[in-house]
């Protein structure tokens, strides 16, 4: 997996409900001394507000402007103005734009993590999506963790006129117990009594008179912990430790293989993906050459990336072909690259396309051009009539493997956008909106988050969900609710969603050998639920994403929390392991997702320092 590439409009274009645009993490001098004095004041009550036209600066950079104490009845009115305020479910009107600022005062900095926590916690009471039957559906089925109440798929009995839900917390046998009137309301009532742990829930049905009926329904789940500040800090700045990883890869034995092979090395078998691999490795080349002071390794940096591109192209399929000029899924007999030889996964040839324009951007060479437009113009022609793409195909015939379809990020958009760009054609443009309309009527109306994997096999509709898509989909809407006020709510519910079902802040679930996990981190998909890097790198970019809108500070706090324990994994060479588990990792790391997670910390570090 990649970051989809281009997905977010540049902050510099992003117009701000009051009138703002964002401002760069370390306090730009006011204008005026009355415009120093008023803010002075809003500072000195922990909340900064604005107006249409006014000014307002993101979290972190209190320490530069003043050090005043908080005073006792100022402190009680932010708490009282915390959940109000900043943390409502709803969109921010204009002209209310409120952030809360970390104060590098002791005392006024336990007021800003009780605040945000506190915040936060009053935020997790909310149910997400919560299934209704002939109505919304239920996602949850396999679901095994949750921050927010869940709502589960429990059917009516015939003469039931209540139903008592009896929550047993495993680890302490204490009981939560409340009445509604229908058996897949939400555990709304009795979700902050219920602490982090194994949780038995059984529903009852009940006559008129408060007997029990036949036909008890029981179903058992994780009560995960949400966020609660401050964790441990990170290792190095953001940036930097991007510039580290990128370094890290360009030095690593098979990544300098390809300039004197020109060919994937076999000392490294996810090169079985090739695609995937290769394509993120271009990425990681450019991105270096660009940063390295080096003068030499920026020459081997554009050497390998083409090198790379070079083979990529001539492996890929041959003009004429059912999929021709797609590059490929499956190589060699390595990993699950024999059972799926002759496959092609359609998510991979629009991030590969996109690594050639990259390179053509820092080369100028337009054979990488032509053939990022090639595989634009094979992915329009096969464009369904609803905006997606068969999963997987086969290269023989073009017919698809299964009936699961493309779940499309960010990628397909920015590729058409781009061709249209190139070409001045404009069928690209509507192939791109094509894409976000199918995402907005299909996996967003339905939450069917399908796990999408070249190693895994396609799955039913709410068997194996992921957050990847969906973090994404949510950096989509957040930017739309610039000038579509209604999708804030939406976005805000989508990352939660992500946040829910995939962020491990503490207290993992302990059957899944998780006691030697490093958090706060990110959980890969129901059928790995395990800690990735690339993972953490989602959630990364979608809070850095919603702090870019809506500027506020829970947001910015959680993407540091897990771009902090990246850089406490991250190896003395550059490297950042794939698994976040503190045991000793023999395992093969997986180089687009260091790469990915090299990105994230990059763009985290993008938003934290824009300005206009």
């Amino acid at each position: 997996m990649k970051e989809p590439f281009v997905a977010f409009v540049p902050l510099c274009e992003i117009e701000w409900g009051c009138g703002l645009r964002p401002q760069r993490e370390g306090c730009a001098r006011m204008q005026t001394e009355s415009a120093v004095n008023t803010q002075r004041s809003k500072r000195r009550a922990g909340i900064l507000s604005c107006d249409a036209g006014g000014d307002a600066r993101a979290p972190d950079c209190s320490a530069n402007i003043i050090r005043a104490p908080l005073d006792p009845p100022v402190i009680n009115r932010l708490l009282a103005g915390a959940f109000a305020l900043l943390f409502a479910a709803g969109p921010v009107a204009a002209g209310t734009l409120v952030q809360y600022w970390p104060f590098d005062d002791g005392a006024a900095s336990t007021v800003y993590w009780q605040t945000l926590n506190a915040a936060a916690a009053s935020q997790s009471l909310l149910p997400l999506r919560p299934g209704k039957p002939g109505g919304t559906p239920f996602w949850n089925a396999n679901a095994r963790r949750f921050i927010h109440p869940p709502s589960f798929a429990f059917t009516t009995t015939n003469n039931a006129a209540a139903y008592r839900f009896t929550a047993r917390h495993r680890a302490s046998g204490s009981d939560s117990v409340f009445t509604a009137d229908a058996p897949w309301r939400p555990l709304t009532n009795i979700w902050a009594a219920l602490p982090a742990g194994y949780v038995d829930l059984t529903v009852t049905p009940l006559d008129a008179a408060g007997n029990t009926l036949a036909g008890e329904q029981t179903r058992s789940f994780y009560r995960a912990a949400g966020f609660s500040g401050p964790y441990s800090p990170g290792t190095r700045p953001y940036r930097e430790a991007a510039k580290l990883c990128y370094a890290g890869v360009y030095n690593l034995p098979h990544v300098q293989n390809w300039l004197t092979a020109g060919t994937p090395s076999d000392d490294y078998e996810l090169y079985c993906y090739p695609a995937k691999i290769i394509g993120a490795l271009i990425d990681a080349m450019v991105a270096h050459a660009s940063l390295t002071e080096h003068a030499q390794e920026r020459t081997n940096a554009l050497a390998i990336a083409r090198a790379s591109a070079d083979w990529l192209i001539s492996n890929s399929q041959p003009a004429g072909a059912p999929l021709e000029y797609l590059p490929p899924t499956y190589w060699g007999s390595k990993r699950t690259a024999a059972t799926y030889k002759g496959q092609n996964m359609m998510i991979y040839p629009p991030e590969t396309a996109l690594s050639y324009l990259l390179l053509y951007d820092a080369t100028q060479d337009v054979n990488y051009r032509t053939a990022a437009l090639n595989i634009a113009q094979t992915l329009r022609a096969l464009q369904l009539p609803n905006g997606s793409w068969h999963l997987k195909i086969w290269e023989s015939n073009g017919l698809p493997v299964s009936a699961n379809v493309v779940i499309p990020e960010g990628y397909f958009e920015a590729l058409f956008q781009r061709a249209a760009q190139l070409t001045g054609d404009t069928a690209y443009s509507a192939c791109a909106a094509a894409t976000r309309q199918y995402v907005t009527h299909g996996p967003f109306a339905t939450y069917n988050w399908e796990g999408q994997f070249e190693d895994m096999q396609p799955t039913p509709p709410y068997e194996n969900l992921e957050k990847g898509k969906p973090a994404e989909f949510s950096g989509y809407l957040f930017v739309r609710s610039a000038a579509e006020p209604t999708l804030l709510p939406q976005a805000r519910e989508l990352l939660a969603w992500c946040e829910d079902q995939f962020t491990v802040w503490s207290q993992p679930l302990t059957h899944l050998d998780s006691a030697n996990w490093q958090m706060p981190c990110a959980l890969e998909q129901y059928h790995y639920y395990t800690p990735i890097d690339a993972s953490s790198a989602d959630m990364i970019r979608a809070f850095a994403n919603a702090y870019a809108v809506t500027r506020e500070a829970v947001y910015l706090e959680k993407a540091k929390a897990l771009a902090d324990t990246v850089t406490r994994m991250q190896r003395a060479d550059g490297t950042i392991p794939t698994y976040f588990d503190s045991r000793a990792n023999t395992g093969t790391d997986w180089l687009n997702c260091m790469i990915f997670t090299a990105r994230a910390l990059m763009w985290l570090d993008e938003v934290m320092t824009s300005r206009e």
